[in-house]
C-alpha cells in the first residue's frame, strides 16, 4: 500500500490517494546511447559525443550540450584508458544478500572528456586502489557482445 500526498485541500489537509503503484519501468538508451553501445559492440571502442561549438566532449554521450544547449552531432573515440576518480565496495547484492567477497565499483574518468563511467573494478586488491590510478576496460569477446554496458566485463589497472 502506498500513500501519495498531493495538494493541500481547502481545510489545509493533504489529500491522500491509497493504492498500489507499479515501480517497474523501462528506460531506453536514446540516440546517443544507441550509438555508444553500437560502437562498443561492433568496434570495442568507447566514444563520446562532442559539441563543436563549445569543444566539449561528453561520456556518457548526450544529444545536447549541457553548456550551450546546441544539438550534438559530432563523435570522438575515447582513449581506452582512464583514471580512477573514486571507488566503493558493495557488501550486498541489490536484493540484500550478503556477498562473500565485496564487489568494487569505481568511477573512471577519461582525459579530455566531461563525465565518466561507473563500473566494476577487478584484478586488484581494493586496498591498493589509488586516486588517479590508470584503468582500462576488459571487454567481452566480440562474438559475445550485445550492445550493452555489460559488454565491458570490468575495468582493471593498466600494467
Amino acid at each position: 500500500m502506498v500513500a501519495i500526498s498531493g495538494n493541500k485541500s481547502s481545510e489545509g489537509e493533504f489529500r491522500v490517494w491509497r493504492g498500489k503503484l507499479p515501480l517497474e519501468h523501462r528506460y531506453t538508451s536514446g540516440v546517443a546511447g544507441q550509438r555508444f553501445f553500437g560502437s562498443l559492440k561492433n568496434r570495442g571502442v568507447l566514444i563520446a559525443s562532442r559539441c563543436s561549438k563549445c569543444d566539449v566532449s561528453y561520456l556518457p554521450p548526450r544529444p545536447y550540450c549541457e553548456s550551450c544547449y546546441e544539438a550534438i552531432d559530432s563523435w570522438v573515440d575515447v582513449k581506452n584508458s582512464g583514471s580512477l576518480y573514486s571507488h566503493t565496495l558493495a557488501f550486498e547484492t541489490r536484493k540484500g544478500r550478503t556477498l562473500k567477497t565485496p564487489i568494487v565499483f569505481g568511477l573512471i574518468r577519461f582525459e579530455g572528456v566531461r563525465g565518466g563511467l561507473v563500473h566494476r573494478i577487478s584484478a586488484v586488491d581494493p586496498k591498493k586502489l589509488t586516486f588517479g590510478m590508470k584503468m582500462e576496460p576488459k571487454l567481452k569477446p566480440k562474438n559475445q557482445r550485445t550492445g550493452s554496458i555489460n559488454d565491458i566485463l570490468f575495468f582493471r589497472p593498466v600494467v
